[in-house]
């Protein structure tokens, strides 16, 4: 019980990073505010979802999920352009920028832990109603994101 209860404590911290982590690196690439939200929309439509396999003692995959219209959104704002500027490619690298920039943030306050990590490449899928099926045993950090006008899932799964 006492393992657990530790297990479950670390998770919570390391939601917590990985949700500042990411409303930093937003407010700086892209100059937006986002602040936590507690329900998830679940999309039905076009998501894009930038990933990238971290590795180190504890193996794990970070994920960040947003509508292609809220990337197109959060890229225009990164690019200082409008958003019918915006190519697929552009919204590709925004997502995969994302995902980079909000691992680098953690794993440099990670450092000298037992989620110390290595950075691997990131990509990026498209598809509709993505969704992340896991074994048991394998624990999910879950963060939400919004700015009101875009939902940025994060999902950290070790």
């Amino acid at each position: 019980m006492i393992m657990q209860d530790k297990q479950q404590e670390s998770l919570i911290q390391l939601e917590e990073l990985f949700a500042k982590a990411l409303k930093d690196v937003v407010a700086i690439v892209a100059g937006m505010s986002f602040e936590r939200a507690y329900t998830v929309n679940e999309s039905l439509g076009d998501e894009l979802v930038g990933m990238m396999s971290l590795q180190g003692q504890k193996v794990s995959l970070l994920a960040i999920t947003c509508s292609l219209q809220g990337v197109r959104l959060l890229c225009s704002h990164m690019l200082g352009v409008h958003e019918d500027e915006i190519t697929d490619r552009d919204m590709g690298d925004a997502i995969c920028e994302l995902v980079n920039m909000t691992a680098g943030s953690v794993k440099a306050r990670l450092r000298e832990t037992a989620y110390e990590y290595t950075l691997t490449t990131p990509f990026a899928m498209k598809g509709k109603g993505l969704q992340f099926i896991v074994k048991d045993r394998v624990s999910v950090v879950q963060v939400v994101l919004s700015s009101g006008e875009i939902e940025l899932k994060l999902k950290m799964i070790m």
